[in-house]
């Protein structure tokens, strides 16, 4: 999903990121070179894993990933995200952000039971998860309705269990943070997409993810209560 890979990549350079590179199949070159001409882009054949030498070299390259925004879940989607998961265990130096389908195939992989499949456990920096309502249910097993109504609690086990720092809001270190900013506007396709590049930004500038998870929240829902007022809930995008 080209889209997805542009609204994160525009946020993350409207938050003070200098360089962004993406990775996306070679079928989305010509979009994202017209939509994001200021991106670094690297592409691969989305039937074939790019070679571990060209997605390390990503890697080594980059202070902040993030992982997830459109990615889709081929076998080769997996293969990325599971050569990914292995990196950040032996990586201090770099900040991950997890989101959308990186979280669908870590939820999927842990339902049948492959192993490693939450290997962020183990990063040596803590990580971030960005999940919406549906990929918090598929990632605990538990209902939608489940989660709403124990919504703090759900996320702040979950990062507890899973040494994450997860945006819905709750970090390892047992701290919750509720949030005020945002709109009903913001319910809208591609608002995770832009939330997930905002807090890239945010780590690559150096901010923890402690840090990171609950100021991007924050600037994320408070630059759509500004635009809210130009464009009224129903026009919101």
């Amino acid at each position: 999903m080209a889209g997805a890979a542009v609204l994160s990549a525009k946020a993350a350079y409207a938050t003070g990121c200098g360089l962004v590179r993406v990775l996306t199949p070679g079928e989305n070159r010509t979009i994202l070179q017209c939509s994001v001409p200021e991106a670094v882009l690297t592409t691969y054949d989305k039937t074939l894993v790019p070679e571990e030498p060209v997605l390390r070299e990503i890697l080594d390259w980059s202070d902040a990933i993030v992982i997830g925004p459109g990615l889709g879940k081929e076998k080769t989607s997996a293969q990325i995200l599971n050569f990914v998961l292995e990196y950040g265990t032996s990586h201090e130096n770099k900040a991950f952000l997890f989101d959308a389908d990186a979280l669908n195939l870590v939820a999927e992989q842990k339902n049948t039971g492959v192993q490693g499949a939450d290997r962020w456990k183990n990063f040596k920096n803590t990580a971030v998860i960005t999940p919406h309502l549906g990929e918090m249910s598929r990632l605990t097993g538990k209902t939608v309705g489940e989660i709403q109504k124990n919504l703090l609690q759900t996320a702040a086990d979950f990062a507890d269990e899973n040494q994450v720092a997860c945006t819905l809001i709750a970090d390892e270190k047992g701290q919750m943070y509720l949030n005020l900013s945002g709109n009903p506007g913001m319910a809208t396709a591609g608002s995770g997409d832009v939330l997930s590049g905002l807090i890239g930004a945010l780590m690559a500038q150096k901010l923890t993810s402690y840090q990171a998870a609950p100021l991007g929240v924050y600037l994320h829902g408070l630059a759509g209560d500004i635009m809210v007022q130009t464009t009224g809930l129903q026009g919101l995008t």
